[in-house]
């Protein structure tokens, strides 16, 4: 249902932005017409301008099409069953530093590493408690897309080998449960292995959504930087124009690129909030807290 949500949220912030330009190239538009009833403007700077609007109106009506089809998808995804409604969307401040760092336990809340670790409880009890008694402490950093040292060594192997080979080394005096464990059953050996791989499976999935977070972050961060440009560009040449500097061609062109970068910080943001909850689904963490939804009837 996530991506219908943010689907539903990407689809109405573009027609709010269509309309927006749409009222805005309307304004230019009368001031031509106004100006060239002056004799101040060419009639083809007109006929460009009229073209222009028109191909906005058009987007926002095709835009508006699309938000009806996207809250359609989302009913369907949500399983409610109404034809009007109101999204009240409370997405997260996306601030990296809530994930520069990431302890080890982080995998627990998994739903796969719990059920290999209710397995290894079942099978033996000494192996579980040896488990959370030499479970490693080490953080994972979203910086530059890479974890920690600890990290990498355990995903080829060499750390995750020790600690879990560990679960049948005695924990206490006298070699008891040295003892214990050599009586283990095949179906305490499997739990382990299944606990390993289940374990080293979720390390390596938590890593890979820490690097494309970082590197989500660094693109809508370059994204917003184009978007700033691209707006001073698009008033610059309408003031241009208006002194006569530059033709309206230029002014079509500029307003082109402000709408390519708005439509692309958008973009990037909605997969942004994708990408956190690709994170936090990875994680094993509720996904309620990301976002509330309301569909009224």
């Amino acid at each position: 249902m996530s991506v219908a949500f943010l689907t539903m949220i990407q689809t109405q912030t573009l027609l709010d932005l269509y309309e927006k330009r749409a009222a805005l190239l309307g304004q230019q538009l009368q001031m031509l017409e106004e100006n060239y009833q002056l004799g101040l403007t060419s009639a083809l700077d007109v006929y460009l301008a009229r073209n222009n609007v028109a191909s906005e109106q058009s987007r926002v009506v095709s835009q508006k099409q699309a938000l009806v089809q996207a809250f359609s998808q989302l009913q369907i995804a949500a399983g409610v069953k109404s034809t009007q409604g109101e999204l009240t969307p409370a997405m997260p401040t996306f601030n990296a530093a809530n994930y520069d760092s990431l302890g080890s336990e982080m995998a627990l809340n998994r739903p796969d590493v719990q059920a290999a670790w209710y397995e290894l409880l079942a099978s033996n009890k000494a192996s579980a408690a040896s488990f959370k008694a030499q479970f490693p402490n080490f953080k994972l950093t979203a910086s530059g897309g890479y974890s920690a040292d600890e990290f990498k060594s355990l995903l080829k192997g060499d750390f995750l080998w020790s600690w879990v080979v560990n679960l049948s080394q005695p924990l206490f005096d006298g070699g008891r449960l040295a003892n214990d464990y050599a009586r283990s059953q095949s179906n305490e050996r499997i739990a382990k292995s299944k606990l390993q791989d289940t374990l080293n499976k979720a390390y390596g999935e938590i890593e890979v959504e820490l690097a494309n977070y970082h590197a989500i972050g660094e693109r809508v961060g370059l994204a917003e930087v184009a978007l700033e440009n691209a707006r001073m560009a698009q008033d610059l040449s309408f003031s241009q124009y208006q002194k006569g500097l530059v033709n309206f061609t230029t002014v079509l062109d500029a307003q082109k690129r402000a709408l390519d970068a708005e439509v692309t910080k958008i973009t990037l943001s909605t997969e942004q909030r994708q990408q956190i909850i690709n994170l936090e689904t990875a994680l094993g963490r509720p996904l309620s807290a990301l976002f509330s939804l309301n569909l009224e009837s």
